[in-house]
C-alpha cells in the first residue's frame, strides 16, 4: 500500500552530522533518522516519497527546533508508534498502528493543540481530560487560521452545539446533540450567507416544523415531520414563487406508514399530475396532464407499476383509447376511438405487442 504522511517522509541520499542536538538541522526541512542497529544521522526530508522504512526511529521538528514527532517503525512501516508533541515539546497525543490500520490513540491530558504538519499549521484545539475531548473543540482548514468547525463535547461524544463553516468563512450548520444526538433546531445555510433550511431534530431524525429557501430566498419547501416520516401538508414551490407540489399525508404515528396524495404543477401553475401514494412509492390511482391543464392519462399503479384499467386522452380533452395494463404494458384489448367518440378500432395487445387489429 503506497502511503502518503504529510511531511513525515525522507529520502537517504544526504547526512549531516550524527548529533540530533544541532540546532543547524532541527527544523521543518530535516528529519534525525537512526536505523536498528546503527547511529543516528540527519537526513533531508523529501515529501514526494513512498515509505518503506525497516525497524528504526525517527524524529522530525517544528521551525523552532522543538519535535513535532517521533515515529518508531516496530518490525516494518504498516506497524509503528507515533508520539506527536505540541510548540512547547509536550506530548499531546500517541497513535499506534497495525498492519497499516490505527490500533489505538491515547491523548494526554490538557489543553491540546494539533497540527496539521511540521510546518506549525494549526488543524485542531480543545480541552482533553481522563484522556477524552471535553467542552469547545476548535477545528482549523489547512491554512491553520480559518475555521472549520466548532464543536462541544462531553467524555468524547457530541453535546451541545456544532457550528460548521463553509471555506469562505461564512456559517454553514448549526445543529444541537444531546449524547452524540442530533437534537432540536438545526439551521444551514449556502455558502452566500442566506438561509438554506430550518428544521428540528429528536433522536436523529427530521421532527417538527422544516422549511427550506431557495438561493434567491423565496420559499422552496415547507413540511412536518414526525420520527424522520412526512406527516400532514407538504408544499413545493418554484424559485419564482409558483407552488410546485402539494403533498397531503396521513401518517399513522406508531407504525410510521403513510398514505398521501400528491399534486405536481407546471412552473405555469398548470396542474401535471396527481398521484396516490403508500410509503413515498406510488400506489393506487393516477392521473397525468397535458400542459394546456386537460387530462393526458388516468390509470391504476401498484408499487410503481400500472396494473388494471388504462384512459389515454386527446390533447383538447376526449377519449382516445382504453385498455388494461399488466407490468407497465397494455395487454388485451384495446379500444381506440375518434375525437366524436366513435369507436374506430379495436387492438389486441399482448405484453405490450399488437398481435391483432380490428377496424370498425
Amino acid at each position: 500500500m503506497k502511503t502518503t504522511y504529510l511531511l513525515l517522509l525522507l529520502i537517504i541520499f544526504s547526512s549531516c552530522k550524527d548529533d540530533i542536538s544541532n540546532e543547524k538541522f532541527r527544523n521543518e526541512n530535516y528529519v534525525f533518522y537512526q536505523e536498528n542497529g546503527k547511529s543516528g544521522k540527519w537526513q533531508k526530508i523529501n515529501p514526494e516519497l513512498e515509505i518503506k522504512l525497516p525497524k528504526s526511529f525517527s524524529t522530525y521538528f517544528f521551525s523552532n527546533g522543538k519535535r513535532y514527532v517521533e515515529l518508531e517503525v516496530i518490525d516494518s512501516f504498516p506497524n509503528r508508534i507515533l508520539k506527536f508533541y505540541n510548540k512547547e515539546d509536550k506530548l499531546i497525543r500517541t497513535t499506534t498502528f497495525k498492519s497499516d490500520s490505527v490500533f489505538k490513540t491515547v491523548y494526554e491530558n490538557g489543553y491540546y493543540k494539533g497540527y496539521h504538519s511540521n510546518l506549525g499549521l494549526l488543524k485542531s484545539e480543545g480541552q482533553i481530560e481522563n484522556e477524552m475531548f471535553q467542552g469547545k473543540w476548535k477545528f482549523y482548514r489547512k491554512d491553520g487560521e480559518t475555521i472549520k468547525q466548532i464543536i462541544e463535547y462531553v467524555d468524547d461524544t457530541y453535546h451541545g452545539t456544532r457550528i460548521d463553516f463553509w471555506e469562505n468563512g461564512k456559517k454553514r450548520d448549526s445543529t444541537s446533540y444531546i449524547n452524540g444526538k442530533l437534537m432540536g433546531k438545526a439551521i444551514h445555510y449556502y455558502e452566500t450567507g442566506a438561509l438554506e433550511e430550518i428544521n428540528f431534530l429528536n433522536d436523529n431524525k427530521a421532527h417538527g416544523k422544516s422549511i427550506r429557501y431557495h438561493p434567491n430566498g423565496k420559499l422552496q419547501a415547507e413540511c412536518t415531520y414526525w420520527n424522520g416520516k412526512k406527516m400532514d401538508t407538504c408544499k413545493f414551490y418554484y424559485e419564482n414563487g409558483v407552488l410546485k407540489a402539494v403533498d397531503i399525508i396521513k401518517l399513522d404515528t406508531i407504525s410510521l406508514s403513510s398514505t398521501w396524495v400528491t399534486h405536481r404543477y407546471l412552473d405555469n401553475g398548470n396542474l401535471e399530475k396527481i398521484l396516490e401514494m403508500k410509503d413515498g412509492v406510488p400506489n393506487g390511482k393516477a392521473k397525468l396532464f397535458y400542459e394546456n391543464g386537460k387530462l393526458a392519462q388516468e390509470f391504476n399503479i401498484q408499487n410503481n407499476i400500472k396494473n388494471g384499467k388504462v384512459n389515454v386522452y386527446y390533447e383538447t380533452g376526449e377519449l382516445q383509447y382504453t385498455g388494461f395494463s399488466k407490468n407497465n404494458l397494455l395487454d388485451g384489448k384495446i379500444k381506440h376511438f375518434d375525437k366524436s367518440g366513435k369507436l374506430i378500432k379495436t387492438v389486441i395487445g399482448e405484453n405490450g405487442v399488437a398481435i391483432d387489429s380490428i377496424l370498425h
